[in-house]
């Protein structure tokens, strides 16, 4: 079912007040999953992909509102999705494995074997290798050419919620056993935990790279937090939801957006701390989000439903 809004709707700030002449239009809500959105990337101009815990993923045209393809396969819920190119997407599940699909028929290309627990999240390192995250407390690194794993990394203590690429031989995890980690990919070596003494004060579910210097964490502490990539000491805290920050994105060079329990979206200043925008559309949690261009954003909830901003 699809529902299109093309009226201006004020938006609220996080004190409900906002400019006179600054509106957003709530373009679109797309609702065709049978439980929670869980994940949500971008295939292209005009297609995005969704997935969710009632095992599916869905392709979407953000242009008409129309489904294009259900792909099944999965024997539980799908917590993570990767897009390899515009014709290739790889999904993380429940089921403990992670899977390759050709986007356009639906095809199975591949199925990756060797996590013992959910897979919540996946980056694409580059051309032939990606990388895992599971509830087993591991990061593995694929050869999606061979189709094998490649090396396992073991240092978290709990499940390992995000992972995001630094360079070509770095990358950064958060767990929840509260720490931000830092990788050599390459040598298999563990770097270093970020500030522990600032650091989180429970579960960290998301992280995203703001800039060459800085990274952004969300946390089941309700917090945001900056870091300094180099030092790994925490810059700036951000009491920022009322529940936990289940989601980040950047949206440009000053901005970010966060989604949180509290079935908030929220569009801050990452300089001053200040919050621009507070949206508030979604009945219950908003899990993902995803950035469509300058000035527009995709929402997925355990509402089912999938929304498109225009900012």
């Amino acid at each position: 079912m699809l529902e299109i809004y093309q009226k201006e709707l004020k938006s609220n700030s996080c004190k409900d007040v906002d400019d006179k002449n600054n509106y957003l239009v709530q373009k679109m809500i797309l609702k065709c999953h049978n439980s929670f959105v869980i994940c949500l990337i971008k295939l292209n101009e005009t297609t995005i992909v969704s997935g969710s815990i009632d095992k599916s993923i869905k392709v979407w045209d953000i242009d008409s509102g129309k489904l294009l393809k259900t792909i099944q396969g999965h024997r539980s819920s799908v917590f993570c999705l990767l897009k390899l190119n515009e014709a290739t997407i790889v999904s993380g599940s429940e089921d403990n494995s992670i899977k390759m699909w050709d986007a356009v028929s639906g095809v199975c290309l591949m199925t990756l074997l060797d996590h013992t627990s959910w897979v919540y999240c996946l980056i694409k390192l580059n051309e032939t290798i990606i990388v895992s995250g599971s509830a087993d407390k591991t990061i593995k690194t694929w050869n999606i050419e061979k189709g094998e794993c490649l090396k396992t990394f073991l240092g978290h203590t709990k499940s390992v919620w995000s992972i995001i690429k630094i360079d070509e031989n770095t990358i950064l995890s958060g767990s929840g056993d509260k720490s931000i980690k830092l990788w050599k990919v390459y040598s298999e070596e563990f770097i270093q935990n970020f500030d522990d003494i600032n650091g989180h004060e429970d579960f960290v579910l998301c992280l995203i790279k703001f800039n060459n210097t800085t990274i952004v964490s969300g946390s089941q502490d309700k917090s945001i937090k900056t870091w300094n990539i180099e030092s790994g000491k925490c810059l700036k805290t951000f009491q920022a939801h009322d529940d936990y920050v289940l989601c980040l994105i950047k949206l440009n060079e000053t901005t970010i957006v966060s989604g949180s329990r509290d079935k908030s979206i929220q569009i801050r200043n990452v300089k001053s701390g200040e919050c621009l925008k507070t949206l508030k559309y979604h009945s219950d949690s908003v899990v993902c989000l995803l950035k469509l261009g300058e000035n527009s954003i995709a929402s997925g909830s355990q509402d089912k439903s999938i929304r498109i901003f225009k900012l």
